[in-house]
């Protein structure tokens, strides 16, 4: 199964590199052991916006597929596509069972003023 990631935009800001990270895994917590322990994801009692909360929250069994999803798109599809969120992702990072990963892009990436 996948589980899907989303950082949440604390402070008005997303951290550097991929903030939708995919986890290919046998159940959402084995997929919470492996984001903590080979990606920027953290779960700890840490706070990082008084009004927006924190950056990442655990997989739950009902954010899991049978391939690679963010909301109802393939990664691809998310970020090509025009949709209310895909605006504010660049990259996605999809972690495999075998610990192979993969980076995808915009297509067509707009550079950032």
């Amino acid at each position: 199964m996948f589980y899907t990631y989303s950082e949440n935009n604390s402070g008005g800001y997303f951290t550097e590199g991929p903030n939708i990270i995919i986890i290919e895994a046998d159940s959402f917590k084995e997929a919470d052991s492996i984001a903590e322990a080979h990606t920027k994801i953290y779960f700890d009692d840490r706070y990082d916006c008084e009004c927006c909360g924190s950056r990442w929250s655990n997989a739950y069994s009902w954010n899991e597929s049978n391939d690679p999803r963010v909301y109802d798109d393939t990664p691809q599809d998310f970020l090509d596509g025009n949709g209310n969120y895909s605006a504010y992702h660049d990259e996605i990072l999809i972690r495999y069972k075998d610990g192979t990963e993969e980076v995808l892009t915009k297509k067509n990436k707009t550079p950032k003023t």
